[in-house]
């Protein structure tokens, strides 16, 4: 069963495919993953992410999980805020703190 929630393809790649997994980790991973809704790329999300990379140093994969958020209107949970928080448009929660920064 799918949640409200959802995450980038670019989010499973990485989360997949971190070195650092035990098999318990991973299937972990997986459980959680598979109950999300994958949103894949678009031309929506790719000229988003033109933009942030014009704009903004950042990495083409955190540009494409940005994009994906701005593009479906969502907050950005993520646990590298530090990652995102020049893009001001953009709504990150960590999920291990308090902060929430806009």
């Amino acid at each position: 069963m799918k949640s409200g929630s959802y995450v980038s393809v670019i989010s499973r790649i990485e989360l997949l495919g971190w070195k650092g997994h035990t098999e318990k980790s991973f299937k972990g991973t997986k459980d959680v993953l598979e109950r999300l809704t994958e949103y894949p790329l678009n031309n929506n999300i790719v000229e988003e992410c033109i933009l942030l990379r014009k704009k903004h140093r950042i990495k083409l994969p955190d540009a494409i999980i940005a994009s994906t958020a701005l593009y479906l209107n969502i907050p950005l949970v993520t646990r590298n805020t530090d990652d995102f928080d020049t893009i001001k448009e953009l709504t990150l929660i960590n999920p291990f703190g308090v902060d929430v920064a806009k």
